[in-house]
């Protein structure tokens, strides 16, 4: 070996620390031992790194190094014995597959070429955003309404939908009610009463009460009250449960991955030397093409590019899904309060078995009825999803069967799907009314094409075997199209085949007036005759805003009618005239809600989702944004906030022009994350300094010496007193007093703030009385 230049280590320690400053450093012509240490520095695929390490040589030439030096330098653990040197043990950079390295003299360095196939493997995690921040919330309430006025010759008609909310910690609770008045006898209807809790770290939702079953593959979605327990991933807005691939490059020298999707830009991460993978890749639903980009620092670039294809009909390996259900059915649903059937027990669960392939299996047990059956679901790449189900019942008509087959693709620029049913004539489910009879027959196919600016098309073809019914077939097709000048054409047609082969043919053509202003004129004609439309709309703005609707139709149903909508902080409000068949009808509308957080009563628009009271001290005025879109604006320093998502980090914020010049703040944005429903209480860090300057004097009019200082009476702040008796102060209130205190002397002092003071009033000559020594 020739000469290396080495920083030769001392005694052998427990530690791994550098050597010390101004450590000798020798020219060793050739090592005569059988191991020597070294402190070099490393570089690795031409960047160096910012700390030596210590090196072991032998006397041929092969270098050792730690276990924790190849971790840190991201190099895989060659699988051989260790050398034990010292009471530590180093590991041969030669047994590193896909490693090269050498002895650079002039640089004291260690030099390692490694290849991809020599390093630890890099994971690219996607960033999430900041989810299922789960705030304890507040105990609070809600009403939502929504009401309808009708006038028509003479008839008066009034219609409510009400709906209350409970909204605690330990979850929430909601009912609401139908009610009518008028014409015709009138009643009030309780429509559904539940209360839920969400779990976020089991991903699941228990609901008592009202509520609506899952289906799964073959079953129908019945209306029941009970309980239903079962997964929610909604919940947890971050977590994707279908399977997502796992995408895999390589980068020969620290270099930023870009990945495309479809030719946009998803994401944008710099990787270090050596293999890399993005598992889960944040990928849309069906085929489409991927694109990963490796740029080094020097601009060079090698693209991969691969297909995918991905389902939200499927399971990650090993993820389960299920819902089970006891109760009674529901019946006369809108036109009774409280009319329940049989009782019923059904369950679903689904369990991906691998990234291709979900099983599925559904009971159902009733007391005249039993079903069971199984579902499958698998994932070909290269041609879709296929699909298929089959179930057995027993019950009062006897044994009967069940059998479904589909496949579907949803893909760019052609989607397509085929699904076939079959039912035997005794096969029944939960939710058949006693006259019921399952289909026998059903098949469906449907296509679409999506040509890019060539517009978009569509075709489907249904035929159902019903035995009550007969056979029905069904065609229909449409087009539609983006045209230059903000127009939009579409086209329609619909034919029943055979029996009557009754049709329906129309177009319809809207130009785009601004953000919320649209015009639009249509054509249809079926086997009654033809008729046309007219309508110039303003869609409401999402703050507040007016919006307006003006519209005229043709044919046999020929109408006109003319609607004025009015959005504001507390509600939406519509006022509309229609002319019909020689008769004028006018309707009045509105809709809002009122919540009760705090103990204290808001009206706002309708609460669909988690809402929040947000205090700004007790300033007027203040603007509320949320995800920096004004939403609210304070009244005595308070303001409701609707609309949040829930499970999701809500991004809360003022901004300091809204605010007095003598407000201090602490906090300018503020983040809340609350369960559906959830009431939630957000108190910006704001406070009024309330400043002024005072003007002080004694009782025989002579200014308050300098150098004394004042007291506010009850609190600890100490203020000094400069020339002619003037003094700056914070934390006035409408009524304050002050102790002054100079050289064993004392006095109090009474200061009233006046109204519109502004930012640093001047108050005063004021008398300090009560002197005493």
């Amino acid at each position: 070996m020739s000469s290396v230049m080495l920083a030769m280590s001392g005694p052998a320690t427990a530690d791994d620390s550098l050597p010390a400053a101004g450590a000798a450093v020798l020219t060793v012509p050739r090592l005569r031992a059988p191991y020597v240490e070294a402190w070099l520095a490393v570089r690795i695929n031409g960047s160096l790194l910012d700390m030596p390490a210590r090196v072991v040589l032998d006397d041929g030439g092969r270098a050792f190094v730690t276990a924790t030096d190849l971790s840190r330098w991201r190099l895989r653990l060659p699988q051989v014995p260790p050398l034990a040197f010292k009471g530590k043990e180093y590991f041969p950079l030669d047994a590193v597959p896909g490693l090269d390295h050498r002895i650079d003299e002039r640089e004291q360095a260690l030099v390692l070429e490694g290849r991809p196939e020599a390093f630890a493997l890099t994971t690219i995690a996607p960033r999430r955003a900041g989810l299922n921040v789960n705030d304890p919330g507040a105990v609070g309430g809600f009403l939502n309404y929504d009401l309808l006025a009708v006038s028509q010759e003479g008839r008066h008609t009034f219609d409510g939908l009400l709906e209350a909310g409970l909204s605690t910690p330990a979850g929430f609770g909601t009912s609401t009610f139908l009610g009518h008045a008028g014409e015709g006898p009138g009643r009030f209807l309780r429509l559904e009463t539940a209360w839920t809790r969400d779990d976020t770290e089991a991903y699941t939702t228990t609901t008592f009460g009202d509520s609506v079953s899952r289906p799964g593959a073959w079953g129908r979605a019945v209306r029941f009250g009970g309980m239903q327990w079962g997964t929610n991933f909604a919940t947890r807005p971050d977590f994707v449960p279908f399977p997502l691939p796992t995408l895999r490059g390589e980068a020969a020298v620290p270099s930023t991955v870009d990945l495309y999707v479809d030719n946009a830009l998803r994401m944008s991460r710099s990787v270090p030397y050596g293999p890399f993978e993005i598992p889960r890749a944040p990928l849309i639903t069906g085929d489409g093409q991927v694109r990963l980009v490796v740029r080094d620092v020097m601009g060079k670039e090698v693209v991969v590019t691969q297909p995918y294809y991905v389902s939200s009909s499927l399971l990650q390996p090993g993820l389960h899904d299920y819902t089970y259900e006891a109760g009674f059915q529901r019946r006369r649903f809108a036109a009774q309060s409280n009319d329940y059937g049989g009782f019923f027990l059904a369950g679903t669960h689904r369990k991906g078995l691998s990234e291709q392939l979900t099983a599925e299996f559904r009971g159902e047990l009733l007391e005249k009825q039993q079903t069971a059956g199984i579902a499958a679901t698998y994932l070909i790449p290269s041609l879709g999803v296929i699909s298929a189900a089959t179930a057995a019942s027993h019950s009062e008509l006897g044994e009967g069967g069940f059998l479904s087959l589909g496949i579907e693709r949803q893909g760019r620029p052609l989607s397509f799907g085929v699904e076939a049913r079959r039912a035997t004539p005794r096969f029944a489910q939960l939710g058949g009314a006693p006259d019921y009879r399952v289909p026998t027959g059903v098949q469906i196919a449907r296509a679409s094409f999506a040509a890019g600016r060539a517009g978009s098309f569509f075709v489907s073809y249904l035929r159902q075997t019903d035995r009550a019914l007969g056979e029905t077939k069904l065609l229909t097709s449409g087009y539609a199209v983006s045209l230059p000048g903000n127009v939009h054409l579409s086209l329609f047609g619909l034919r029943t085949l055979g029996g009557d082969r009754s049709y329906s043919i129309g177009l319809n053509v809207t130009y785009v007036l601004g953000a919320q202003t649209t015009a639009s004129a249509g054509w249809n004609r079926d086997a009654s005759g033809s008729a046309s439309s007219l309508q110039l709309q303003q869609s409401l703005p999402p703050g507040s805003g007016l919006g307006y609707r003006v519209a005229a139709e043709s044919g046999a149903n020929a109408r006109t009618n003319a609607a004025l909508l009015l959005r504001n902080e507390v509600g939406t409000y519509s006022l509309e005239a229609v002319r019909s068949a020689g008769s004028t009808s006018y309707r009045v509308g509105a809709s809002g809600g009122v919540a009760i957080v705090d103990g204290k009563a808001y009206p706002t628009r309708r609460i669909d989702d988690a809402f929040a009271l947000v205090q700004v001290g007790d300033y007027d005025d203040v603007d509320i944004y949320l995800d920096n879109q004004p939403v609210a604006r304070t009244r005595e320093g308070y303001a409701l906030v609707t609309g949040l998502r829930p499970y999701q980090s809500n991004s809360i914020t003022i901004r300091p022009e809204d605010l007095p010049l003598d407000a201090e703040v602490g906090a300018l944005r503020m983040s809340l994350s609350l369960s559906r429903h959830g009431a939630g209480v957000v108190r910006f860090p704001v406070r009024a300094v309330r400043g002024a300057l005072l003007r002080i004097v004694l009782e025989d009019g002579s200014p308050l010496p300098a150098g004394a200082t004042l007291t506010p009476q009850g609190g600890t702040d100490t203020f000094p007193v400069g020339l002619r008796g003037e003094a700056y102060v914070k934390g006035l209130g409408k009524e304050s007093r002050f102790e002054a205190r100079w050289k064993g002397r004392s006095c109090m002092v009474e200061v009233t703030m006046p109204k519109n003071a502004g930012p640093l009033p001047v108050i005063g000559p004021l008398t300090c009385s009560g002197t005493r020594i």
